[in-house]
């Protein structure tokens, strides 16, 4: 998977009706109630993420991938559903929501059907955009082995942490 900068663009075209999405880092964003209400009335299927809990961008897509294989639509709660692990409880699941959006914080937007929202977003967004390649770097790593449940062990390697991450929101069992 090459990372560019942001926006970073993906096509999930294994499924009946392929979609597209397009993830965002941003901080300092001096606009956040303008830009939901601009995402809104487009009926755009958006979240904010808060960057302190992603490892990688990778870690976006296995939960992508899992909204859509369920055939749901991308919410906020969906994403957070599908990223946070087994047992999360309502406070740790708050975790992954942006309050401050002057912090580094991912937008993840899908494409709707005859309407290039990304061109108007980019046009009312204000905010630093940050290269794509920057999501991990963020993390606040005690509050990820806390929310996980991973070890010390595993968190010695930064390899180890991801791998762990995608297991467990990969083998998250669904209702």
């Amino acid at each position: 998977m090459q990372i560019q900068s942001t926006p970073y663009s993906y096509t999930f075209d294994n499924l009946q009706q392929p979609v597209t999405v397009q993830v965002y880092l941003y901080e300092k964003i001096s606009n956040p109630l303008q830009v939901i209400e601009l995402l809104n009335s487009k009926n755009a299927n958006f979240t904010f993420l808060n960057a302190k809990l992603i490892v990688s961008l990778k870690e976006i897509l296995i939960g992508l991938n899992r909204i859509y294989t369920q055939q749901e639509n991308l919410t906020s709660k969906s994403l957070i559903f599908y990223l946070s692990p087994e047992s999360s409880k309502a406070p740790e699941i708050e975790l992954f929501k942006v309050f401050d959006f002057n912090q580094p914080s991912i937008l993840v937007l899908q494409q709707l059907e005859g309407c290039n929202i990304f061109d108007e977003l980019d046009a009312n967004i204000k905010g630093n955009e940050l290269p794509i390649s920057q999501i991990g770097s963020f993390i606040d790593l005690e509050q990820i082995k806390r929310l996980y449940g991973i070890t010390e062990q595993e968190a010695d390697l930064e390899t180890d942490i991801r791998g762990s991450i995608y297991n467990i929101i990969s083998m998250k069992k669904v209702k």
